[in-house]
């Protein structure tokens, strides 16, 4: 078996590396590789690239050092539609074990055109579902339209599309043709067993990017008298304008950068409760690792975050009374040690590593015997 990964548009090795998201990113495709299976990686990126990761292991495709990048992104789009020819030099698709894996949605044109003059088998995954974003975010009529379309060309030109909740799927099933070939496979995370050191009792830990989709403004105010201190993981461009409102608000709030990922795992087992404002979301990667990681979970009760926090059970779900949540928890209203088990006893079973890795590599086999 052969899987060619064919990297988000415009995403590559320096990319996941400069993000934190490197080390991650790799273990399922160290998995892979120790499984006996042969791994490339197709990245948007340049020679620099080929620096970051031993070949040996993985073969790297940097597609800038195969065409030359331009200043223009829509220049690089349509250079991108020749590209899968360039490829065709640089693996062998001779056999039948060749599985192309695009990662996320943009891009896929690359991926699919590399099917149909290779005719090779196509696994799309998607982290979140653009076309739902775009509806969620109220983008223009022509953009969700543009998304939409490249969503339904891609799933029709699929062996198998894969979205990372049940919500996904089935506003997928209700709009678009094809949707057989629609699998569900969530997020994963590691399970780490020593989750029981000293927590923070009285301040609350966030991780996402700043922006108005993560809703951390209703994070402040909800907290405002509550005496809990906030300690946000996450870089965008209301980092300012969320330090002022802190200010204003008399609250303690630190904004710390984007770290490696195996560093931030460490950092959810210091602290008790963890928050998520977002208005929307995929299968909330933070939320996992955090339950993962022995904290209490308070979550915005939207459909995504319902699949995988049952409230009061494995976790907290709030609608508008995030501050009402906070003050009870102040006040050691809820059953922590309870809540914490069975949150991670939750992940263990439907969100692990070995769980997931294995559900995508049946998935791989199976297409290979189609």
């Amino acid at each position: 078996m052969h899987i060619v990964l064919f990297f988000t548009f415009d995403y590559s090795l320096s990319t996941w590396l400069k993000s934190g998201h490197l080390t991650r990113e790799l273990k399922f495709y160290d998995y892979l590789t120790k499984k006996g299976v042969k791994v490339s990686f197709v990245t948007y990126g340049d020679s620099q690239d080929l620096k970051i990761l031993d070949s040996s292991k993985i073969n790297i495709i940097p597609i800038y050092s195969l065409i030359k990048k331009s200043k223009y992104k829509i220049i690089n789009i349509f250079k991108s539609i020749f590209v899968p020819f360039n490829l065709m030099k640089k693996i062998d698709t001779q056999t039948k074990k060749v599985i192309i894996k695009q990662n996320q949605l943009l891009g896929s044109w690359v991926s699919i055109i590399f099917k149909i003059i290779t005719k090779s088998k196509l696994y799309t995954r998607t982290g979140y579902d653009m076309y739902l974003f775009s509806v969620k975010e109220k983008k223009s009529s022509y953009k969700r339209f543009l998304y939409f379309l490249l969503t339904q060309v891609t799933i029709l030109f699929s062996d198998y599309y894969s979205v990372t909740s049940s919500s996904d799927s089935n506003f997928l099933k209700k709009r678009c043709i094809g949707t057989k070939k629609i699998v569900v496979r969530p997020n994963w995370v590691d399970v780490d067993s020593d989750t029981h050191g000293k927590k923070y009792n009285r301040r609350l830990l966030a991780v996402g990017r700043l922006e108005k989709q993560k809703n951390f403004h209703n994070l402040l105010y909800s907290a405002k008298e509550t005496g809990f201190e906030i300690d946000i993981y996450g870089e965008g461009s209301l980092k300012q304008e969320l330090i002022n409102l802190a200010k204003s608000l008399n609250i303690a709030l630190t904004i710390y950068d984007n770290i490696e990922n195996d560093n931030l795992l460490n950092i959810y087992k210091k602290y008790k409760y963890f928050v998520s404002t977002s208005n929307f979301e995929g299968n909330s990667k933070v939320i996992l690792e955090a339950m993962a990681n022995g904290c209490i979970v308070i979550a915005k009760d939207i459909e995504n975050n319902r699949e995988i926090i049952k409230h009061k059970f494995s976790g907290l779900l709030y609608t508008n009374n995030l501050n009402e949540i906070l003050v009870k928890c102040k006040d050691g209203s809820f059953k922590d040690v309870d809540l914490i088990k069975n949150a991670k006893n939750t992940i263990e079973k439907n969100y692990s590593k070995e769980v997931i890795f294995s559900n995508y590599f049946s998935d791989f086999e199976k297409i290979i015997q189609k």
